[in-house]
């Protein structure tokens, strides 16, 4: 578990029984009164602590009765914060400052949590450590990230989201090196080395994470872009680069030629 977005039932469900497992108690701070009653030890305004044992199915009402932060260790100091819009070395700086392991936030609609563990931010404030401390770049003090090993420290196994729309619209099947030239020559352009090893670990999808921050304005939004997903290698897949909206079709319909000859 680290700092990251999930929208999944089982993993919300997995969390919430490991806390309670753990005999962890969780403080929740919600953004406005609860319509429904909770039992409870109530310890502020809109602020209440549960005490193990409990489990997913006890907590239902607590998870989906308006927005919510949930905390762990309690503290009755700490002072709620917009997650989704604070910087990792903020949010750990935070979670120092108040004693805090765990944070959940509840996106609207409760569909989306964010879950921030202090044992991920520790491993990075190692790690970094480490990196000074040799007088070099992290990524070849540990060796971990080469110019031809891009993602070699990156946890691939938690980076796409599992859903029946991903392996219908994204996910392509394995592709050749004879695939990777195929859709070169049609797009005319080199595929990045990074993106073709990507591809290799699974050939396009869904990401967990969608939305990034930038230090500008974006046509998306204030302050963050959203990648809405990945497109393949190869033609099987509506999202794929040589698929139903592949290179041509966004020249005929949003004129990216034009466009990119006005820019040179």
């Amino acid at each position: 578990m680290h700092s990251r977005v999930t929208r999944k039932e089982s993993e919300k469900k997995a969390l919430i029984e490991k806390l309670s497992g753990a005999k962890c108690s969780l403080m929740f701070i919600y953004e406005e009164p609860p319509d429904v009653e909770l039992s409870s030890e109530t310890v502020g305004e809109n602020v209440y602590v549960i005490h193990p044992p409990y489990n997913y199915g006890s907590l239902e009402r607590w998870l989906y009765c308006g927005n919510w932060l949930a905390i762990y260790p309690p503290n009755k100091a700490f002072e709620p914060f917009d997650t989704f819009r604070t910087s990792d070395v903020e949010i750990q700086k935070i979670m120092q400052k108040f004693g805090v392991k765990l944070i959940i936030d509840s996106f609207p609609d409760d569909i989306e949590w964010k879950l921030m563990d202090e044992t991920y931010y520790a491993q990075v404030r190692s790690l970094r450590s480490l990196g000074r401390t040799f007088g070099a770049p992290l990524s070849y003090t540990l060796g971990l990230t080469r110019m031809n090993q891009p993602f070699a420290d990156f946890a691939l196994n938690d980076f796409w989201e599992d859903s029946d729309y991903a392996r219908q619209e994204y996910v392509g099947p394995a592709f050749t090196d004879l695939d990777v030239a195929c859709a070169e020559r049609k797009l005319g352009y080199k595929l990045p080395k990074s993106y073709i090893r990507l591809m290799r670990t699974q050939n396009g999808g869904i990401q967990k994470r969608t939305n990034h921050k930038t230090s500008e304005r974006t046509s998306w939004a204030e302050d963050h872009i959203a990648i809405t997903g990945i497109y393949s290698i190869g033609k099987d897949k509506t999202y794929s680069l040589c698929g139903g909206f592949e290179s041509d079709f966004w020249v005929r319909t949003v004129g990216w030629d034009e466009q990119r000859e006005s820019q040179h």
